[in-house]
């Protein structure tokens, strides 16, 4: 039996990671400070750093998907 894992627009799954975009504004790039994302737990808050730069990202360790059936280690959830 094969399981298929319905895809999202939201979540991207890479292996156990997930990875997510999330835009913010061009002051909050500058001066960092606090924004609102979508984990696999709910609205959580972050805070983003201050110089922040296009495609620079934040690791979550140990947010991801669970490694396997009655696993409690999990992947990573990038944002």
């Amino acid at each position: 039996m094969a399981i298929k894992v319905k895809e999202n627009p939201y979540f991207q799954r890479k292996g156990d990671d997930i990875h997510v975009e999330l835009p913010i504004s061009f002051l909050d790039a500058i001066l960092g400070g606090p924004v609102e994302v979508i984990t696999l737990e709910g609205i959580e808050q972050i805070k983003i750093p201050a110089g922040s730069q296009n495609g620079d990202y934040l690791n979550l360790r140990g947010r991801g998907c669970y490694l396997g059936i009655n696993k409690s280690t999990r992947g990573n959830f990038f944002i």
